[in-house]
């Protein structure tokens, strides 16, 4: 998917920050075996424990050709879990950055509902061809 973030230098290192900070933070985690799996993958810059503060809304800008959809996303944890399996989860949003990226997704919804609403009736009418 590299190849289709405009901004990939920017992005890539936000997402490297945050998978080191979260290896530091949470060692033996999932974070540390992808950081591992990348390392051995990927030419890595160092890390510095002086990096800057990630930002709390990360532009993103994917190429589709024609269009560009530009989305900020938005990464939600729980501070103080007192469950392993909240200290790990992550819930990442992306929202629409600008105009032209709002309608292209309500297009693609609109699109994805008569889909669904189209093979829902399409089951219905075969169970009904059945009975």
């Amino acid at each position: 998917m590299r190849n289709r973030i405009r901004n990939w230098p920017h992005v890539g290192r936000a997402l490297l920050a945050r998978l080191r900070r979260e290896t530091f933070a949470y060692p033996g985690g999932p974070s540390e075996l992808l950081l591992r799996d990348l390392l051995t993958h990927e030419q890595l810059p160092p890390f510095s424990a002086g990096e800057p503060p990630l930002e709390a809304v990360m532009p993103v800008e994917l190429d589709l050709g024609d269009n560009c959809l530009r989305l900020f996303n938005t990464l939600t944890t729980f501070g103080t879990p007192q469950d392993i399996v909240l200290q790990e989860l992550r819930i990442e949003m992306s929202f629409p950055a600008d105009n032209p990226s709002d309608a292209i997704l309500r297009e693609w919804e609109t699109h994805a509902s008569a889909l669904a609403s189209n093979s829902s009736a399409q089951a219905l009418w075969k169970t009904n061809l059945q009975s």
